[in-house]
């Protein structure tokens, strides 16, 4: 359903903002839109979950995909101590927050953040954040000035987007119980239903909220399988030929949600002349359209301003308001996860035993088999099944978990020095698909939440004890009242 309205204009650049050595970071060559290449020094990586470049591994995917690793010149890394005793801490401060902790640092999230508002300044497509990848709200105050607002996944999300950020609330999920349609319709400015089966069943419950339809453009691209949203048999959206002839007529919006890790801008354009070419009456009629997430625009080396070009010319053909859904694109390497080294074995290689684990804190790893970058160290391989040539300097060591699943291991990297107990090692890219997946597995000790603020001040979020276990393995005795 597609109304007229008046074109406003694209919007104004606001002023570039400066680095520590007054450099501007918000023009196309300071953020690096074209002026890094993809390079690894002449080493070609087959992709795992790849992260926007920074889990890579050089052995075979299921889906057999190649590309180059890119670098990140700009990102810096930084150690930092905690006074674990205040509230607020700064980073000169030498007493340490226990580990495991995960450090959010606006400073290094601030880069990817700038290239989304690029993204709208010069395309006018509009990013809501992807609370499923990402939901921690103490960096809120920050993102919100370059988000549009946010997208979610289930009714707690839906209610922690407008809560919490504010600004426009997408609301979606693969089915709805009726009683959640419902409490989505308190939460949201738009509703998207997944199949044609829930969208007839719960449309007259939203009102005049506006409606759309994930549609499976059955093109697209991932790295895994187990993410690949147009994959044989998919259930996340309506093909083509489930379509009712005039279901354009019915709908304010559609939304496609067909990448997870693309960095390919070729063939992102490619994908998208596709769904112009099999779906263009379809989107003559509506009003807006998501192209979701999972499209990496705010890696290193990324053609932005081509990218800007394509999202820009697809609007105006179908006069449209485009959105993108970032999450990993918002949060590129803006977390470490921070561990220390609890005991060193030996069997073969030599293995580190770190205070945190692979299936409660960093999940993703054990899901799509791949090592995740290491500040201290060089990622050689995940699995003993991945051949790597043995370096000749440096040391090399197996980095694992402390939990009881055998294979809890980070993967296997070369230190330039001896690692000893108490060392602390820093996963640098721990933001996305972490924090909202942890749990208790074993119960051992969840890692604390720390917030480094623009001007390096960092907040103590929150540190994790044993009511919180109790919480979390919701075992409570208390009477349920008897089902009517």
């Amino acid at each position: 359903m597609k109304q007229q309205s008046e074109f406003v204009g694209w919007g104004e650049r606001s002023e570039p903002q400066q680095d520590d050595a007054g450099e501007s970071i918000a023009g196309e060559s300071a953020l690096g839109f074209a002026s890094l290449t993809p390079t690894t020094g002449g080493r070609k990586f087959r992709y795992r979950k790849n992260k926007n470049s920074g889990k890579m591994g050089p052995g075979p995917t299921p889906l057999a995909f190649y590309c180059y690793a890119l670098t990140d010149e700009i990102a810096e890394r930084h150690a930092f101590g905690f006074m674990f005793s205040q509230t607020l801490i700064r980073e000169e401060d030498s007493v340490n927050l226990d580990t495991p902790f995960y450090l959010i640092d606006e400073t290094r999230m601030i880069k990817y953040l700038e290239r989304i508002k690029y993204v709208k300044d010069q395309s006018g497509a509009k990013s809501v954040l992807a609370l499923k990848c990402f939901s921690n709200w103490c960096v809120f105050d920050l993102m919100r000035k370059y988000l549009d607002g946010t997208t979610s996944s289930g009714v707690y999300e839906a209610r922690l987007g407008h809560e919490k950020f504010g600004g426009e609330t997408h609301g979606y999920c693969v089915a709805y119980a009726r009683e959640e349609v419902r409490e989505m319709t308190e939460y949201c400015d738009k509703i998207i239903f997944n199949s044609i089966n829930q969208f007839h069943a719960y449309k007259e419950m939203i009102g005049s909220i506006p409606v759309g339809l994930r549609i499976n453009p059955q093109v697209g691209w991932s790295c895994h399988a187990t993410s690949d949203p147009v994959r044989r048999y998919s259930r996340l959206g309506a093909p083509l030929s489930a379509l009712p002839e005039d279901i354009g007529a019915e709908l304010d919006g559609v939304m496609f949600h067909y990448n997870c890790d693309h960095e390919d801008f070729d063939g992102f354009s490619a994908h998208l002349n596709t769904i112009e070419n099999n779906f263009g009456s379809l989107l003559q009629q509506v009003e807006w359209v998501s192209l979701g997430g999972g499209i990496a625009f705010t890696t290193d080396g990324y053609p932005l301003d081509d990218f800007c070009r394509v999202l820009k010319g697809f609007s105006r053909k179908f006069d449209v308001q485009v959105y993108l859904e970032p999450g990993e694109a918002a949060v590129t390497r803006s977390t470490s996860l921070v561990v220390t080294v609890l005991d060193i074995v030996h069997n073969e290689r030599t293995t580190l035993i770190v205070d945190a684990g692979t299936e409660p804190h960093l999940l993703d790893v054990l899901t799509y088999g791949y090592a995740p970058t290491l500040e201290e160290g060089e990622i050689l391989a995940w699995s003993d099944a991945e051949e790597f040539q043995e370096p000749e300097e440096g040391r090399v060591y197996v980095v694992c978990g402390r939990t009881c699943l055998a294979g809890d291991r980070f993967g296997i990297y070369r230190f330039d020095r001896e690692i000893k107990i108490g060392d602390r090692l820093h996963f640098d890219n721990a933001g996305g698909y972490s924090m909202v997946k942890k749990n208790w597995f074993n119960g051992i000790k969840m890692p604390s939440i720390a917030h480094k603020r623009l001007d390096g001040a960092v907040n103590v979020i929150h540190v994790p004890t044993y009511e919180d276990y109790l919480l979390g393995k919701q075992n409570s005795c208390a009477a349920l009242a008897p089902r009517a």
